[in-house]
């Protein structure tokens, strides 16, 4: 009978629909409602939105809180691809637990023009820059047709807006071209390496978002770099500048949470695991967010360090409700370490040593192992013996730059030697010369290991 009663409910909200000149296809599978071909003449396509409701909302006539996602054909759970946010699954067993309360989801299709559509400029290598058009889409085509149509909740505070990825980044943009209306923001994995200078320079006056919620995490197997050997990822250190200048306005927990996550990657199942931590930040019962914090983890980056490296730690504490977050700047003590700032630090002394982390009344341990060099260097010892009066090695290759760089070898003993550093995996291939005469064979010299020796006779 309830079943019946869900049916009949869900075909009365559609011809509704129908009613009031929206000629969309749909499909209805109990509490998912999905409008195929939705118009947008600001943006000039069509694309799906993807709605699910309550389980509440057939039996009340009450109105909800709203959260509009991107990359809507990816968030509800699906028996046929695991690559799904499982959003819906999520948020269910969230609302049992009476941890948030219920909430409508609007999942917004992507097209083919996703990176377009999702960026705030346009990238010389990548295009893009019609973000600002499909924010507007957004908030006066979709939020509108929502509105008319579902029992939601308008204000800003009830109001949600989130995505990962590109998803993430045109969402915090949304939410500063209109920031009156929405309040609850979430950035999954943002790809805020996207003209981060522009961002930066949009945040040092958006003193509009003091009165919202944002939320960012980041996780620290998404892109495994280091361009600037300050220990820090180049995905983390981009979301940390972000969250710095956000911090710089005034805004802090519990409206604003960042979060490092040491094992996330870059893709659907990551988020599904993590998405929970923002649907209870921006949706929870509690009308004031608990500060009781249940326990705290650390984690160091990188796991092999050297000295005069720099490194970074995450501090994770975890609420009574489950809500985690990153805590920056804490009491900090090493006998090998020296710390820089903002969770960032300096090998000063090699040998096994101690990290401590000092939280209230917690304190986290770690051993640290500082390796004698650092660990972006390796040492490559060239030792020849041979009869010959002098040896040279012609570089002809390092990595994929051609070159003729000559190296001279020093005579030691009854050995030709030299010692050369480089970073860390670098190739070089070359051919010794002896008594200007060329060795024919070409060897591959490969700086894997911190320090390694090559010997050669001839």
């Amino acid at each position: 009978m309830k079943s019946l009663i869900n049916i009949l409910f869900f075909s009365l909200i559609l011809v509704f629909i129908n009613q009031n000149a929206y000629c969309y296809k749909f499909v209805t599978n109990g509490r998912y409602i999905t409008i195929n071909g939705f118009e947008s003449k600001i943006l000039g396509n069509k694309r799906s939105l993807r709605i699910f409701l309550p389980e509440s909302y057939s039996s009340s006539s009450r109105n909800y809180p709203v959260l509009y996602m991107h990359d809507g054909q990816n968030i509800y759970y699906s028996t046929n691809n695991k690559m799904k946010w499982n959003i819906d699954k999520n948020i269910d067993n969230l609302v049992k637990q009476n941890k948030i309360e219920e909430i409508i989801i609007v999942g917004i299709d992507n097209t083919g023009e996703r990176i377009s559509e999702y960026t705030p400029t346009p990238h010389g290598n990548y295009g893009g820059g019609k973000g600002k058009l499909y924010a507007d889409f957004i908030v006066n085509e979709v939020k509108p047709f929502i509105e008319e149509n579902f029992r939601v909740l308008k204000s800003k505070h009830n109001t949600g807006i989130a995505g990962s990825s590109l998803g993430g980044l045109i969402s915090l943009y949304t939410a500063l071209w209109y920031p009156d209306t929405f309040g609850i923001v979430g950035c999954i994995s943002p790809s805020f390496w996207w003209d981060i200078e522009n961002t930066i320079k949009n945040l040092q006056s958006a003193y509009q978002l003091t009165n919202t919620k944002i939320y960012i995490d980041m996780g620290y197997m998404e892109m495994n770099t280091d361009k600037n050997k300050d220990g820090i990822e180049d995905t983390i250190y981009t979301t940390r500048v972000v969250f710095f200048e956000l911090q710089k306005l005034g805004i802090d927990y519990p409206n604003l949470i960042y979060l490092e996550d040491p094992k996330g990657m870059h893709n659907e199942i990551t988020w599904s695991e993590r998405v929970n931590n923002f649907i209870i930040f921006g949706f929870s019962t509690q009308k004031t967010l608990t500060n009781k914090i249940q326990k705290s983890e650390m984690f160091i980056f990188p796991k092999e360090i050297g000295l005069g490296d720099y490194g970074s730690f995450t501090l994770n504490i975890i609420f009574e409700n489950d809500l985690t977050m990153s805590i920056f700047n804490p009491k900090f003590e090493s006998d090998v370490l020296e710390y820089t700032g903002n969770n960032t630090f300096k090998a000063v002394k090699s040998g096994r040593g101690y990290l401590k982390i000092y939280l209230e009344n917690i304190t986290n341990n770690l051993e640290v192992d500082v390796l004698p060099i650092s660990s972006y260097i390796s040492i490559l010892k060239l030792n020849v013996k041979s009869k010959a009066k002098n040896v040279k090695f012609e570089v002809t290759k390092l990595d994929s730059i051609k070159t003729n760089f000559i190296i001279e070898l020093e005579k030691s003993g009854d050995s030709f030697v030299k010692t050369i550093t480089n970073n860390k995996g670098t190739v070089i291939e070359g051919s010794f010369i002896l008594d200007e005469i060329r060795e024919n064979t070409v060897r591959k010299l490969l700086l894997n290991r911190v320090e390694k020796e090559y010997i050669f006779n001839f």
